[in-house]
């Protein structure tokens, strides 16, 4: 069965194959394919700001904290890409 593999460098999306193994040991499987050229999309971790009561017993009431919580990463099309005009 083929999967989807996609190589990332940083967060620039290098690489895109279909069939059932990946090229090489450093692409992973990801559900996606490219509409565009692949340097119209980056590869982003998504995070969400929790905010919770702030643990410390000796913190004024009603004080809070601020975490980051990682919720997993997304290929996106890049906000500076521009689509060449056609010839």
């Amino acid at each position: 069965m083929n999967k989807t593999w996609i190589n990332v460098t940083g967060t620039a999306v290098t690489g895109w194959a279909e069939g059932p193994a990946a090229p090489s040991n450093d692409w992973f499987v990801y559900d996606w394919r490219p509409e565009k050229s692949l340097a119209a999309y980056e590869y982003v971790e998504v995070t969400e700001t929790v905010t919770e009561p702030d643990p410390d017993p000796e913190a004024e009431e009603g004080a809070t904290i601020s975490i980051e919580v990682n919720r997993g990463f997304q290929v996106k099309q890049r906000a500076d890409w521009v689509d060449p005009e056609p010839e």
